[in-house]
C-alpha cells in the first residue's frame, strides 16, 4: 500500500489533503517548448531576432535532446521569443534551462517575460520581469514563480536572449515553460464543501520523508508537477530496491543491469535548506 509523506509546509497535525485524480495540472502555454521541432522554422512556434546563429541541436538537451543552440561572436546577438495571451491579475510561472558552452568577456544571456497591453505583444509594454532564481548544475535553470500579470495586460512574451557583446556567447536552451501558476490546493474550502479533505493522522508505521529517501526498501515519488507533495511507496523491481535516493549515485544505479539513473530536479530533503525545492527526487529506473 502506498503511504504519504508531506513537506514541512504541509505537515498539519490532523488534516491531510487528498488530491483529486480529476484535477488538471497547469498546462504549458508555449508551442514547441522542448524544441522537439526545429526552432529555426517559424512555423514551429519560435520567433527569432538578431544576427547570431540559431541551430537545432539533436545531440544535447535537458531533460533530453534535442535543444536550441545559439552561437554569437563579437557584436552579434540573438533572441528567441513567443507571445501568448494572458489575463490581468492572474499569476504565471516561467522558466528555461540553458547550457553555456562558451562565454567570454562581457557576453550575457537571460530569460524574461514581458507583459503588453496589445494582444500580440507588438506594443504597449507594461512590465518586464527577469528570472528571480538561478540554479547552476550542468544545465542551469532560471525561473520565477507567481508573477502577476499587471492591470491592462493582454499578452506576455517569453524571451531567451544571448549577446556576444564584442566577445563570444554559445548557449543551448531547452525545457521552456510559461504557465498559469497552479493552486496550492485543489479546493481551499472556497466551494463551501469539505469533500476532498480528510481528518486523519498518518499511521505510526508509515515512513517519514527522511526515512523514505534513506531506505533501500522505499521510494519517494513526486505527485504532479512542482507540487512539493510526495508519496512514499515500497521500492519496486531491482532498480529501485536497494537504491538510496539521498546518497546513491549514477554509478551505483547503473551498476545494476538494465537500470538508468534519473537525477531528478530541484528536490530538497526536509532536513536541509536549499536554493530550490518541490521537484522530483533522484530515481533509479528501468532502462526504456
Amino acid at each position: 500500500m502506498w503511504t504519504r509523506t508531506y513537506r514541512r509546509i504541509w505537515r498539519l497535525a490532523l488534516v491531510t489533503i487528498v488530491i483529486s485524480s480529476g484535477s488538471a495540472e497547469a498546462q504549458n502555454l508555449l508551442t514547441n517548448p522542448d524544441f522537439d521541432l526545429d526552432p529555426t522554422n517559424p512555423a514551429n512556434g519560435w520567433i527569432v531576432n538578431g544576427t547570431g546563429l540559431l541551430s537545432h541541436s539533436l545531440g544535447t538537451g535537458d531533460p533530453a535532446p534535442p535543444s536550441a543552440r545559439v552561437d554569437t561572436t563579437g557584436p552579434q546577438w540573438l533572441d528567441l521569443h513567443q507571445c501568448v495571451e494572458v489575463d490581468p491579475g492572474a499569476a504565471y510561472d516561467f522558466w528555461a534551462r540553458s547550457y553555456t558552452h562558451t562565454s567570454y568577456g562581457s557576453s550575457s544571456n537571460s530569460v524574461s517575460v514581458s507583459f503588453f497591453s496589445t494582444a500580440d505583444c507588438s506594443s504597449g509594454l507594461i512590465l518586464n520581469v527577469p528570472t528571480e532564481h538561478n540554479l547552476f548544475p550542468n544545465w542551469s535553470l532560471r525561473w520565477s514563480h507567481e508573477v502577476v500579470a499587471p492591470p491592462g495586460a493582454s499578452s506576455a512574451r517569453i524571451e531567451l536572449a544571448a549577446d556576444g557583446a564584442d566577445a563570444e556567447m554559445d548557449i543551448s536552451w531547452d525545457d521552456v515553460m510559461l504557465r498559469v501558476s497552479p493552486p496550492l490546493f485543489a479546493d481551499g474550502f472556497e466551494s463551501g464543501s469539505t469533500n476532498g479533505w480528510s481528518a486523519s493522522v498518518p499511521g505510526s508505521g508509515d515512513p517519514t520523508e527522511l526515512q523514505c529517501i534513506d531506505s533501500g526498501d522505499w521510494t519517494l515519488v513526486l505527485v504532479g508537477e512542482w507540487s512539493g507533495q510526495y508519496f512514499c511507496r515500497p521500492a519496486e523491481g531491482p532498480c529501485e530496491q536497494g537504491f538510496l535516493q539521498r546518497t546513491d549515485t549514477e554509478g551505483s544505479c547503473e551498476a545494476k543491469q538494465g537500470c538508468v539513473f534519473d537525477p531528478g530536479f530541484c528536490y530538497c530533503p526536509p532536513d536541509l535548506v536549499c536554493f530550490c525545492g518541490g521537484g522530483p527526487p533522484p530515481q533509479c529506473v528501468e532502462s526504456p
